[in-house]
């Protein structure tokens, strides 16, 4: 099987995800490190959040990763999670419902709207 793991990273130092021009990588030990394209010395970092791809896409064919918000057909939001307990992803629904997303959530017909960065008023709705 070729499965290829794919991330981005949140740095919470420029309040952006981290762009073109720089590599980041994880250790075996879950520590992150970053460098500038070019360069040979990495530098280990605590300011990035990583989230993991899901490996799923929305209707409109866009990547769902950790963090991300969704929007189903009825309106309801929902946040994207690693659950720890159950080794996977799951939606978290303003109604309070948890659903796995590789089976309880229809990615097909929910919507990507945003991430829990740059839209964190949309939160209140799943408190």
């Amino acid at each position: 099987m070729n499965h290829k793991i794919k991330f981005r990273a949140w740095d919470t130092d420029s309040v952006a995800y981290v762009e073109a021009g720089f590599d980041v990588r994880i250790d075996g030990e879950g520590y992150v490190y970053r460098r500038i394209w070019g360069e040979s010395i990495w530098g280990r970092c605590s300011n990035l959040e990583i989230e993991f791809y899901t490996d799923k896409t929305d209707k409109n064919g866009k990547e769902i990763y950790a963090a991300d918000i969704l929007r189903d057909t009825t309106d309801d939001i929902g946040l994207v999670y690693w659950n720890e307990n159950v080794a996977g992803f799951y939606c978290k629904w303003g109604d309070g419902s948890d659903m796995p997303l590789n089976t309880g959530v229809a990615t097909d017909k929910c919507e990507l709207i945003s991430n829990i960065h740059e839209n964190p008023e949309l939160m209140e709705q799943l408190q």
